[in-house]
């Protein structure tokens, strides 16, 4: 009967390993489109200010503004996911409220 008990408790065990296990690469393959999607709107911000240089239109500067507020606004979004999803990989739950 002992043995019954400490097979089903490495089984249970091993399940919750593996579910970690799951989740841990689930939230490696976030961070690495988190990262690619930072990256590309890092550098739409670094051609919206090439652009905004050499504009010389006052409705070009005008659409160059609206344009970087709108890549700002994004970046900022994107930032927030990276915290809170570096709060989820850590296990810092008050990590989690502080950034919200």
């Amino acid at each position: 009967m002992l043995f019954f008990r400490w097979i089903r408790s490495v089984g249970s065990v091993l399940r919750q390993r593996q579910e970690n296990k799951r989740k841990k690469l689930a939230l490696q393959q976030q961070c690495r489109e988190l990262a690619e999607e930072l990256q590309c709107c890092s550098r739409a911000l670094q051609s919206n200010e090439a652009q905004f240089a050499i504009a010389g239109d006052p409705h070009m500067i005008e659409s160059c503004i609206y344009q970087r507020q709108a890549l700002r606004a994004r970046h900022d979004s994107l930032m927030l996911q990276a915290r809170l999803l570096y709060a989820e990989y850590t296990g810092s739950a008050a990590e989690v409220v502080r950034i919200r």
